[in-house]
């Protein structure tokens, strides 16, 4: 008997070697990989941005360089069956929205470390989460 379901499990990855070490646990925790969802949170372009101005970039440009970055850094073949998705928009919205619509019953996050100015100036994805998430929240916080 698990504290936590596995049924439905979702990871958050900013790809940081953090983050990496935490999915690995993760994946391992949930054994079966196809109950595991990992998603990515990309910040809405500004029409300014040159890449928009010159038409060079898009979302789905952005998107497509995401998923080959995922698939290329975690080739291991647990990991071609993971459920991967890639989101646009406030981090911590995108989170807990893709959770409830999944009906995702865990959320495993990693917790950065910021020091003080930091963390008053920029908040933290990681307790808006854990404040807002239907289901509960596992925050992995390394050593």
């Amino acid at each position: 008997m698990s504290l936590f379901s596995k049924n439905r499990v979702l990871f958050p990855t900013d790809f940081s070697e953090q983050a990496s070490a935490a999915q690995d646990l993760t994946l391992e925790f949930v054994g079966d990989p196809t109950h595991l969802y990992i998603v990515h949170v990309l910040a809405p372009l500004s029409p300014l941005e040159p890449g928009i101005v010159w038409e060079g970039m898009n979302n789905e440009t952005r998107k497509h360089n995401v998923e080959k970055t995922f698939r290329t850094k975690f080739d291991r073949a647990e990991y071609a069956q993971v459920n991967f998705d890639v989101l646009f928009g406030k981090t911590s919205k995108q989170i807990v929205d893709y959770a409830k619509e999944k009906d995702i019953d865990l959320i495993v996050i990693p917790a950065h470390g910021q020091d003080n100015l930091e963390h008053f100036i920029l908040g933290s994805v990681t307790e808006r989460v854990v404040r807002l998430a239907h289901c509960p929240v596992y925050v992995w916080r390394s050593l």
